[in-house]
């Protein structure tokens, strides 16, 4: 079982180096997922710098049964600015991978203002839980296939793989600190964030 966690974890770091050299004709919608693959119910605040601008979202996220549901909404400032809204899955897969845990991952999201735009995503993300002290300390990776739309005239749907490198820091009773890299076609972006686990 430990030679699959260590083939999944591999292959999902390979994914995410592929950036680099990874090549699409799409638009930029996605700001970070801050999403590592254990369960959580959660209300956050978010500052990123992706979509070609600085992006202030808020977070909100349920456990419902064996899955999480998310939805964010904020605003990037770019150009004259735009507004974004979407909505995200997270289910958590039960098999021996230990300890590396899993959990599959989709969204949607849009961009609406200065340079309209929307996309749907699906991938994994892989991580673990450290608990050094009184904190924890989970980094994990969350490669995706992304396609996007212009929302113009005679625009096509483009791929995109995208990948997160983050890490959250959990505080007792109910606060989390995360950080986060995301990598895509269009280069690399920061996020950082603060969440209230409920």
């Amino acid at each position: 079982m430990k030679r699959t966690s260590q083939l999944v974890l591999s292959s999902a770091i390979a994914l995410a180096a592929s950036m680099a050299t990874a090549s699409a004709a799409s638009a930029q919608v996605f700001t970070p997922t801050f999403m590592g693959p254990a369960s959580s119910g959660d209300v956050g605040v978010y500052v990123s710098d992706a979509v070609g601008g600085t992006a202030i979202e808020g977070i909100w996220r349920q456990r419902a049964g064996s899955y999480d549901l998310g939805l964010r909404a904020g605003f990037i400032d770019a150009g004259d600015g735009a507004l974004s809204v979407g909505a995200e899955l997270r289910s958590p897969l039960h098999v021996q991978s230990e300890p590396i845990s899993l959990a599959l991952t989709a969204g949607a999201q849009g961009v609406f203002g200065d340079g309209n735009a929307i996309g749907v995503q699906g991938g994994i993300t892989a991580g673990h839980t450290f608990v050094p002290g009184a904190f924890t300390l989970s980094p994990y990776v969350h490669p995706r296939i992304a396609l996007t739309r212009p929302l113009a005239d005679g625009a096509d749907f483009g791929a995109d793989v995208l990948a997160d490198l983050g890490v959250d820091l959990g505080f007792q009773p109910n606060l989390s600190v995360r950080l986060n890299v995301g990598l895509s076609s269009h280069g690399p972006d920061w996020g950082l964030g603060l969440a209230f686990r409920r």
